[in-house]
């Protein structure tokens, strides 16, 4: 078997992260390839596609498979909304759809939610990259490369 290395014909780049609770995401809909029409509860927007990253990792455990998902992005955040998103996030409850500039994937459901944290970043160096840093990550039996 040979095995070439070739790259897409296409570019992906990251435009946006839509969240939503985890109860609204069906795990049989997700598994069956079923669009969600809720709408998201939040959507992290105009997002640095360098500032991205995306680890899903296929592991075993007794020889059933499952995926380990880590995905981390910097983010800008006016003053006043801050202790509103600091109260929404840091819990269990949430699925993902990672948006790019040709696809959307579903990560999360109502029985393998997701986990969201925000770090503070701030380096206070007057240098201008003053963000937080969003954590999405969980583990999931469901193929979570998979595209809608």
């Amino acid at each position: 078997m040979e095995i070439k290395s070739t790259t897409n014909g296409f570019f992906r780049e990251i435009r946006s992260i839509e969240v939503y609770h985890s109860k609204d995401i069906d795990f049989l809909d997700q598994k069956n390839k079923v669009v969600p029409t809720i709408k998201p509860v939040t959507v992290f927007s105009d997002l640095v596609p360098e500032d991205f990253a995306r680890n899903i990792n296929l592991k075993y455990n007794n020889d059933n498979a499952y995926f380990e998902v880590d995905i981390t992005t910097g983010i800008y955040l006016s003053d006043y909304l801050i202790p509103s998103i600091f109260d929404v996030f840091g819990k269990r409850k949430f699925a993902v759809a990672l948006v790019t500039n040709n696809d959307k994937i579903f990560i999360g459901n109502n029985r393998e939610p997701m986990s969201i944290d925000l770090h503070d970043r701030i380096k206070d160096d007057n240098s201008g990259s003053d963000k937080y840093e969003v954590s999405i990550y969980g583990t999931t039996i469901l193929d979570p490369r998979f595209v809608l």
